[in-house]
This record gives C-alpha cells, sequence and structure tokens, in this order.
C-alpha cells in the first residue's frame, strides 16, 4: 500500500514538472484514467525532454498499476478470512477488510487477554494519560501502543467523520464546545471497535527535552531573584498576584539580556524542544557581548555584583 502511494506520488511530481505538451493532456483526466494514460505511452527514442519524461512516467504508471494489482489479489484472499474469524467487527460502520485485519493482528492469537476496552485501547496507543496538576485536568496523547493499529483506528475514525451519522453528531457537539475538529477526530478515535458511539476526551501536551538555552536563562532568573532587585520587586509582586514562585521565576526569565529590568508576562513556560524566538534572542545576546559596549558593561557590573556577594 505504501508503495502504491509513493509511486502516484512520484508520478504526480513528474507530471507536475513535465513539459506542456506532456502535461497539458493529462491535466483534465482523473488519478486513474491518468495512470492508464501515463502506461499507454510509447515514449520512442530519448532524444529530447518530452520522450524522456514520458519514459519516466510509464515506468511509474506500470509500477502503481503491478502494485494495485498485488493489492487486489490479496484483499480477495483475505476478504474470507477476515469475514469468517470476526463477521461483527467487518460489519461496523467504517471498518473495512485492511482495517478489521490489522485489529485482530494486534489482538492476537489470545484475545481472552483484553480484558475490557481499556486494555484494547492501551495496546492501541488511543488510551489517553492524566497529567493533571493542581486545579488544572487534562490528558495527553499516549505515545506507546501498536501503531499500526492507532493507524486503523484514526482512518475508521476519518471514514465515520464522512458517512457515520452519530459519529457527525459528536464532531459538532465537540466543535460547539470549542474543540477543534482535529481534536474531535482524535477524541472519536478513542473508541473501541465495538461501540462506536463511547469516546473518551483528552487534551494534547508538549512533550519535549529540556533546551539548554531555556536551562542557561533559567539560572540567570534565580541568580537574580538572590541577588539582582528588580528581580526581587517582580518575584514580590508576581507572588502578592497569586502566582507560584516557579512561574514568577519563568516569567523574570524571558528578559533581553541588553534590558535586565524588563520582563514580560505570560500564563506559563515554553517548553518546547528549541524555540526559535528563544535561540534568536540568546545569539543576540551572545553578539552584543562581543561588540556591544552597553551590554559589556551590564555583564561586567552583574559579574562585579556576583564576586562581591
Amino acid at each position: 500500500m505504501k508503495a502504491r502511494i509513493q509511486a502516484g506520488a512520484q508520478l504526480d511530481a513528474v507530471i507536475t514538472s513535465a513539459p506542456e505538451s506532456v502535461r497539458g493532456p493529462l491535466r483534465k483526466l482523473t488519478p486513474r484514467q491518468r495512470i492508464r494514460a501515463c502506461a499507454a505511452f510509447h515514449p520512442g527514442a530519448l532524444d529530447d525532454p518530452a520522450a524522456a519524461t514520458k519514459a519516466a512516467l510509464r515506468c511509474l504508471a506500470r509500477r502503481w498499476q503491478a502494485l494495485q494489482a498485488e493489492i487486489d489479489d490479496l484483499d480477495a484472499q483475505l476478504t474470507p478470512l477476515v469475514t469468517v474469524a470476526a463477521p461483527r467487527l467487518i460489519a461496523l460502520p467504517g471498518v473495512g477488510v485492511d482495517t478489521a485485519g490489522q485489529l485482530l493482528v494486534t489482538a492476537g492469537d489470545n484475545p481472552s487477554r483484553l480484558r475490557s476496552e481499556r486494555s484494547f485501547a492501551r495496546l492501541c496507543g488511543v488510551a489517553p494519560i492524566p497529567v493533571s496538576s493542581g486545579r488544572t485536568d487534562r490528558h495527553r496523547l499516549h505515545g506507546g501502543g501498536d501503531r499500526d493499529a492507532n493507524s486503523a483506528l484514526w482512518r475508521i475514525a476519518l471514514v465515520r467523520m464522512h458517512c457515520h451519522q452519530p459519529t457527525k453528531d459528536y464532531v459538532a457537539h465537540r466543535t460547539a464546545e470549542g474543540k477543534p475538529k482535529p481534536r474531535s477526530c482524535a477524541a472519536s478515535r478513542d473508541t473501541s471497535p465495538a461501540r462506536p458511539t463511547r469516546c473518551s476526551q483528552h487534551s494534547r501536551a508538549t512533550h519535549s527535552r529540556w533546551p539548554q538555552t531555556n536551562s542557561a536563562l533559567w539560572r540567570i532568573a534565580l541568580v537574580r531573584m538572590h541577588c539582582h532587585q528588580p528581580t526581587k520587586d517582580y518575584v514580590a509582586h508576581r507572588t502578592a498576584e497569586g502566582k507560584p514562585k516557579p512561574r514568577s521565576c519563568a516569567a523574570s526569565r524571558d528578559t533581553s539580556p541588553a534590558r535586565p529590568t524588563r520582563c514580560s508576562q505570560h500564563s506559563r513556560a515554553t517548553h518546547s524542544r528549541w524555540p526559535q524566538t528563544n535561540s534568536a534572542l540568546w545569539r543576540i545576546a551572545l553578539v552584543r557581548m562581543h561588540c556591544h559596549q552597553p551590554t559589556k558593561n551590564y555583564v561586567a557590573r552583574e559579574m562585579y555584583g556576583l564576586l562581591q556577594n
């Protein structure tokens, strides 16, 4: 399946960059008509770009047809096997031979070990993981489990969003609550195939490493909280507003090195893989420390103050 998709993508890319004499007749055809037309090309001698393009298109189109014939042959063999093994699963809306076969493979030869829908959801990697803290109640996506089964459930959810009325109603309900459509689709995917209308609600969180630049600015903020009076005043102000100390420290960290007393206020700290803006400000600070006299003076004063303390 993946090889056929790749062959089709390569053929479309070649058509896009083909000469107008080759691209023009193919432009108004449907995808399958385009495949058949390209497979019937007779490029002849490869003495001009149009002939070379036709030769490449014919090769890709015939590869696509060979892969499609192999897929059709395997589907013909797989359909009766899946129908006999799981007739109730194959009868559900949105479940085809490919997705049902993948779910059967994931369940394995001992499906009795899956004692509940929760265990099956965990096996497929669609069970949301609670990451609540304090008054915040939220969940994150589960990155483990069988990713092929996860992809099969995702395709089932996409099909149901187009032709299954209960799923349409659920997506409309989630959208009315202010949830974006991809998150509604992800929530509708977290469903046992045996019960298509029972879905779990979750949100997505960011999980990344601790960036070196972010850590360096964090250490600077910690030092300032002990020996820099404007930072002390700012943290005291934030604490008086009811903000916890770590969040106040994060806000005091977001400061341009050229203006140490000007801090930005935000609701939470950023924990991305490598923030581009943060990295850009860090490079600006490094350059200023070498060629900008006010920054040099500021760094010298800070170092002198640290040495005095």
